[in-house]
């Protein structure tokens, strides 16, 4: 299990979560970006969103919210449609979790051939 965290908080959000084998947890006591555009898209995502029981009104995370990839937390986390490779950051913020898993062997990324 690898801790990461997404933080902009002039976007409005600070989370924590735990990332193993593909699933992301975003944990109690995050704050999510309550100004959510159409694009991130995902029933769960706006089904935790829309439950207030789920996340405050002021975007805080009052049950950790399951989710089977990065980018779907990521979603969540942020209220756009952005790679949750790119959003997470492990080692207190220094690296990406993209970057950290090809690093440690748990992530190959496809090149495009050029033609």
């Amino acid at each position: 299990m690898i801790e990461v965290t997404a933080l902009n908080l002039n976007k409005g959000y600070n989370a924590h979560a735990r990332y193993d084998e593909g699933r992301v947890i975003v944990e109690i006591g995050s704050y999510v970006n309550m100004d959510f555009s159409s694009s991130a898209r995902g029933a769960i995502i706006k089904q935790y969103r829309y439950d207030e029981s789920v996340v405050q009104s002021d975007g805080l995370v009052l049950k950790d919210c399951e989710f089977q990839s990065p980018s779907a937390a990521a979603r969540f986390v942020t209220g756009r449609s952005v790679n949750g490779y790119n959003v997470w950051k492990v080692n207190h913020g220094e690296e990406t979790l993209g970057h950290y898993l090809e690093r440690i062997g748990k992530r190959v990324i496809k090149k495009r051939k050029t033609k």
